[in-house]
C-alpha cells in the first residue's frame, strides 16, 4: 500500500554532519548505530551531551522520536513528537553555518512530521509537509550539486512522485513536484557509492521500492533474508523485512524471522511483531494460536491502525471454529474500535458494514483460500477450491473471487498459463471493486513476462480505471511505476 510504503521507507533516514554547526562526532555516530537498531534509549544517552550545540544531536533525537511514534503508536509519544519537532526545527533553522547539510535536515524534519501524520490519516498536512521537504532538496540540490547525501532523500522522492497515478499527475506538476523513478533510483546509487555509511538503509529502501512500487523478484527476497541475516541486532531491519516477505507470500520466512528478533530490555517493544505473527497462524489455518495472537497485539497496544483488521480476522477465526458467540464479539469490535486509514483496515470497516452474519459455507471457502494464498501456502488454497466451480458460486462477485483466487495460486506457484485465463475470467466477471482492478494488474506484469508490451500497458490502464475501491492506492502505484517503466528506455 502506497502509505506503507511511504511511511516504511522514510523511517530509514539518517545523517552525518561535518560542519561547524554539524559535527559528526564518533558519540554520534554510535548513537546512530543505536537509534537505527531501535535500541532507542542507548542511543538518547550518548545523544545528550552534545544536544545543545551540534545539529546533528537535534535530528538524530527527532528520529528517535519518530522512530517510537510510528512503532508504537503510543498517543502521548506522538504528541511528544509533534511538539518536539517543531521546535528542533527551530533550532536548526536558526543555525548560521552555510553548509548543504543544513537544508538537508530541516527536509529530513519535515519529512518525519509527514510520516507520523499519514500514519494517523492527517493527509493534507502531511502532503503540505512534504511537498516543502521536496522544495528545500532540489534547491539545496541546486546550489550544492556534489553534495551526495541529499540524493537519498530526494531520490526517494523522486521514485514515489514518478509512480503518481497519471489522473493526479497534474496536482504535482502544479505543486512543482517532479517524478522519474529511474532517476530517483539512480540518485539513490550516487548516495550509497559516495557515503558508505547509508549502504545498509538504502539496500533496505531499494528493496522496499521493489516490494511497494515495482515488482519485486524471488532472488531479491532471496537477498532481503541474507541482508536481514548479515544484521542480526537491528531490529529495525528485521520489522521492515518481516512486513515485506509476508506481503510476498512468504509468511513462514516472515515468521522466522520475527522469532528469532532481538528482545533484550534495551529494544524498543514493536507489537506489530504480535501482529504479523498473529497473522501467519491464520493464513495457516491455526485458529486457537491466531486468536491468541491478535488478542496479545489488541492488548499490548495503544495506537490505532490495523485494529479493525485484527478484530475481524479474530470474528472470522472464530467463524472458523464455529464459535458464533465469540465470532459476534469480534465483529462488533471490527466495527467500533480502531479507524480505517490503512488499507487492511478499510477493507474490514467495509466487510463489516452490513449486520453480522456467519459466513456461509461456500463463502468459508473463498475466504480461506484467499487467506491460504497470502500467505503462500498454495497446495492448501488449491485443495480449498478444486471441488467447486464457477457455476457452485451463486453471485457475479463470488464467481470472480473464485477465478482471481484461482489465477493467484497458479500465479505464484509457477503455473502462469493456467493463471491467465483465470485472471481473464475474473475481469469479465468484476465489474468494479479491487478483484477486476487487482486481476488487469497481474494480467499486465503477465503480458510483460511474455514480451507483449502492448498488451500489458492495455490491462494497466484499465487496472487504473476501476473507480474507488479499498486497495485502489496501493493497485493504482503499482500500475503506473508498471506504466512508467514500460515507456522509459533502460538506462
Amino acid at each position: 500500500m502506497r502509505k506503507a510504503l511511504i511511511l516504511s521507507l522514510l523511517l530509514l533516514a539518517a545523517l552525518p554532519l561535518q560542519a561547524a554547526d554539524f559535527v559528526w562526532s564518533a558519540a554520534m555516530q554510535q548513537a546512530y548505530r543505536e537509534i537505527s537498531a531501535l535500541r532507542i534509549e542507548q542511543g538518547r544517552e550518548r545523544l545528550r551531551p552534545e544536544l545543545p550545540r551540534n545539529g546533528v544531536a537535534v535530528f538524530l533525537d527527532d528520529y528517535a522520536d519518530m522512530l517510537v511514534a510510528l512503532l508504537t503508536e503510543d498517543p502521548a509519544a506522538t504528541a511528544n513528537f509533534l511538539k518536539q519537532n517543531e521546535q528542533r526545527y527551530s533550532r536548526l533553522e536558526a543555525l548560521p553555518t552555510a553548509s548543504p547539510w543544513k537544508d538537508a535536515l530541516l527536509a529530513e524534519l519535515k519529512l518525519h512530521e509527514a510520516f507520523v501524520k499519514l500514519k494517523f490519516g492527517k493527509e493534507v498536512s502531511a502532503c503540505w509537509q512534504i511537498i516543502q521537504a521536496y522544495k528545500l532538496l532540489a534547491a539545496n540540490a541546486r546550489r550544492f550539486p556534489q553534495f551526495s547525501y541529499q540524493y537519498k532523500s530526494l531520490g526517494l522522492l523522486h521514485v514515489l512522485i514518478g509512480s503518481t497515478p497519471e489522473n493526479y499527475q497534474w496536482v504535482t506538476r502544479l505543486l512543482g513536484l517532479n517524478g522519474d523513478i529511474r532517476l530517483g533510483l539512480r540518485e539513490l546509487a550516487r548516495t550509497q557509492a559516495h557515503d558508505t555509511l547509508f549502504a545498509r538503509e538504502i539496500s533496505m529502501i531499494r528493496f522496499m521500492i521493489d516490494g511497494y512500487v515495482l515488482k519485486i523478484t524471488p532472488q531479491q527476497l532471496a537477498e532481503v533474508q541474507d541482508f536481514t541475516a548479515q544484521h542480526p541486532d537491528d531490529l529495525l531491519i528485521r520489522f521492515f523485512a518481516t512486513s515485506l516477505l509476508m506481503k510476498e507470500g512468504r509468511s513462514d520466512a516472515a515468521l522466522a524471522l520475527s522469532r528469532q528478533r532481538p528482545q533484550a530490555a534495551a529494544y524498543l517493544h514493536v507489537p506489530f511483531f504480535n501482529y504479523h505473527e498473529a497473522e501467519v497462524f491464520f493464513q495457516k489455518g491455526q485458529y486457537a494460536a491466531a486468536v491468541a495472537g491478535y488478542r496479545q497485539f489488541l492488548n499490548g497496544f495503544r495506537g490505532v491502525n490495523f485494529i479493525k483488521d485484527a478484530c475481524y480476522k479474530q470474528f472470522l477465526a472464530e467463524a472458523f471454529r464455529g464459535n458464533a458467540d465469540a465470532a459476534r464479539r469480534a465483529y462488533t469490535q471490527a466495527r467500533e474500535r480502531g479507524e480505517a486509514f490503512t488499507e487492511a483496515d478499510k477493507a474490514a470497516r467495509k466487510a463489516t458494514e452490513k449486520p453480522f452474519s456467519l459466513p456461509s459455507a461456500l463463502q468459508t471457502v473463498l475466504l480461506k483460500s484467499r487467506y491460504a494464498t497470502d500467505g503462500g501456502y498454495y497446495a492448501t488454497a488449491l485443495q480449498l477450491l478444486q471441488p467447486y466451480g464457477e457455476n457452485d458460486f451463486a453471485t457475479a462477485s463470488e464467481k470472480a473471487e473464485y477465478h482471481y483466487r484461482l489465477a493467484r495460486i497458479y500465479h505464484r506457484s509457477g503455473a502462469p498459463d493456467k493463471a491467465l485465463p483465470a485472471y481473464e475470467a475474473a475481469v469479465r466477471l468484476s465489474q468494479s471493486g479491487y478483484i477486476g482492478a487487482a486481476a488487469c494488474l497481474q494480467l499486465g506484469y503477465l503480458f510483460q513476462q511474455r514480451g507483449q508490451l502492448p498488451q500489458a500497458r492495455r490491462y494497466w490502464q484499465k487496472a487504473l480505471a476501476y473507480p474507488r475501491h479499498e486497495h485502489k492506492n496501493s493497485i493504482d502505484n503499482k500500475a503506473r511505476a508498471a506504466l512508467t517503466q514500460s515507456e522509459t528506455p533502460q538506462q
